[in-house]
């Protein structure tokens, strides 16, 4: 009987944590989908204007969602606002690596900030 008490405690516990997670849009600075399929500017769907252009030579492939960029290690990135210049921030990706994953360097910048 301990047990169920114990396990019902920490699964209203569990509910409640993720709820107070939530995702406020209108707090994010940026939020780049990678949905446009084509072309050199990458859309900020967070309404607040931050939109991105494709540097070097990234790759238009097929993603787990849509559509999705392909970065070949060699320079390519995506340049967003200058005025996006923070010193605190947070990232959230979602990346399939390749086979080589280790023969190549991954950058995260923001700003003149760069991290990798």
């Amino acid at each position: 009987m301990k047990k169920l008490f114990c396990s019902q405690v920490l699964l209203c516990l569990s509910i409640f944590l993720l709820m107070s997670f939530r995702l406020h849009s209108a707090e994010l600075l940026g939020q780049w989908l990678f949905e446009e399929g084509a072309g050199k500017k990458v859309e900020d769907s967070s309404g607040q204007g931050n939109d991105g252009e494709l540097i070097g030579k990234p790759k238009w492939v097929n993603g787990k969602f849509g559509k999705a960029l392909e970065f070949d290690g060699d320079g390519a990135g995506v340049k967003i606002s200058p005025g996006l210049e923070l010193k605190n921030f947070t990232a959230v990706l979602w990346v399939n690596s390749g086979k080589d994953w280790g023969k190549t360097r991954t950058e995260l910048w923001c700003g003149s900030q760069t991290y990798g």
